[in-house]
């Protein structure tokens, strides 16, 4: 695992896409902006586990200081996207990492057929 981690976070291809995103934060702002309020609809918002990353973010070599700072700070911003809908749903994926759709991919289709549900009933 941390040989992967490591080829992972000296690809180039990685700060490229980094650099490209930051780039277009203000740009995608204003674009969100533009598409005006959230619609009222169900929303299921799927964050890491934060524990189990920092685990392995120690096991990385990581100061376990600057990991919780970090995973504060991600559960602040996943919370507030649960704020767009009055309908919406938070789930903490456990024993997930930024891939829940790797680690967790029971809670992902479990998440889907609920919304799915909720429309249903929604429709009537």
């Amino acid at each position: 695992m941390q040989a992967r981690l490591k080829t992972f976070l000296i690809n180039p291809s990685l700060y490229k896409a980094m650099s490209s995103e930051i780039q277009q934060w203000e740009r995608d702002a204003e674009i969100i902006k533009y598409l005006g309020e959230f619609p009222d609809i169900p929303l299921t918002v799927i964050g890491r586990d934060k524990e189990h990353c920092i685990s392995l973010g120690k096991d990385a070599g990581y100061p376990e200081w600057e990991l919780r700072h970090f995973e504060e700070k991600w559960q602040e911003l996943i919370s507030e996207q649960a704020n767009l809908s009055v309908r919406s749903n938070l789930v903490f994926a456990r024993k997930s990492s930024h891939a829940i759709y790797l680690d967790r991919p029971d809670l992902v289709i479990e998440s889907i057929i609920q919304l799915d549900q909720a429309e249903s009933d929604c429709r009537g």
